[in-house]
């Protein structure tokens, strides 16, 4: 009358099977660019060190992340050896200092950046390398470094940003 009764069915799945639905649902989801996450970006980038010393991939990741932010094109994350299913941005800094000017630090910066991301057929497109030089001053090294990023952005941003549109 008040009773209940517990039913239970046994059910066995191979785990490599489950292991493989997972795998593959992550990679549509990951794929799926605009379903994640809507209007708002253009696209996703991963930023790679293309062969600066950790301290000046840091700097330069770091202000051309915000760039790259503020232009709707979201850095989705950097390490080392990224999913090859995103779009990946090779990025390669070195800095020089200068002589103080004015009580101030000078640093002279090479840039060279590459866009390639990898095809449906595993093929790999790469974008054309802007490379270039570009100094900056501030009140610490830094600031210096940020400032010479900086100034490689206003002359190469553009030509940044069109290559993304040809990689699509």
């Amino acid at each position: 009358m008040d009773s209940s009764f517990r039913a239970s069915v046994l059910l066995s799945i191979p785990v490599n099977e489950v292991d493989a639905a997972v795998e593959e649902s992550r990679k549509r989801h990951e794929r799926s660019f605009d379903a994640l996450w809507g209007e708002r970006y253009k696209a996703g980038i991963v930023i790679v060190n293309d062969g600066s010393s950790n301290d000046d991939f840091e700097v330069a990741r770091a202000v051309l992340g915000e760039f790259l932010t503020k232009n709707n094109i979201l850095v989705l994350h950097n390490q080392s050896t990224p999913d090859p299913d995103h779009p990946l941005l090779g990025l390669k800094a070195v800095f020089t200092d200068n002589e103080d000017v004015y009580e101030m630090k000078s640093v002279a910066g090479s840039f060279y950046v590459r866009f390639f991301f990898k095809q449906e057929d595993g093929s790999e497109v790469v974008g054309t390398a802007i490379s270039s030089t570009h100094a900056g001053a501030g009140v610490s090294p830094s600031s210096a470094r940020q400032a010479t990023v900086s100034n490689f952005l206003k002359a190469k941003g553009p030509e940044l940003l069109n290559s993304f549109q040809e990689g699509e």
